[in-house]
């Protein structure tokens, strides 16, 4: 775990777990009130940067990972396979916009973004997701998926 600009940033340790490490990238940088008070965000954030607990609560839910993604009717890519998919984060803290990427060495500060989230340098983040566009092969360039979190409207 790397806290940077106070932002939590995990290192992807697992093959083929990107879309489990940009999921706790994200929700490691909500609001301390917004977590279950014996979840599992809990524990890694209770020993800060204690590294041979972060390895073993990282090795604990690896284990519960893979024992998930074996269950179930799809079929999972075996987990030394290269594939051509990959999940990242995108969140808005301390006045900025971070990319949050399990495979890079921490999170890449895209810019100040104003109060009500608009990104100031919006060419910036424009150019992040063309570079991603352009590594996708022809058949794959436009398979985006977006997921949100964000408050209740209740």
């Amino acid at each position: 775990m790397l806290d940077v600009h106070n932002v939590t940033w995990f290192k992807q340790t697992v093959k083929n777990a990107c879309g489990l490490f940009a999921l706790l990238n994200s929700i490691s940088n909500l609001s301390q009130d917004s977590y279950e008070p014996d979840s599992r965000i809990i524990q890694f954030k209770a020993v800060e940067n204690d590294v041979p607990k972060i390895e073993a609560l990282i090795n604990e839910m690896n284990k519960e990972y893979t024992d998930a993604a074996t269950q179930g009717e799809t079929e999972a890519p075996d987990a030394n396979d290269d594939t051509t998919l990959h999940f990242i984060s995108f969140i808005k803290k301390n006045g900025h916009i971070y990319e949050l990427d399990g495979r890079r060495s921490g999170p890449y500060d895209l810019g100040e973004s104003t109060s009500d989230g608009d990104i100031i340098d919006e060419d910036k983040l424009i150019e992040r997701f063309q570079y991603y566009i352009s590594l996708a092969d022809d058949e794959n360039k436009l398979n985006f998926s977006l997921m949100a979190l964000a408050p209740s409207f209740d």
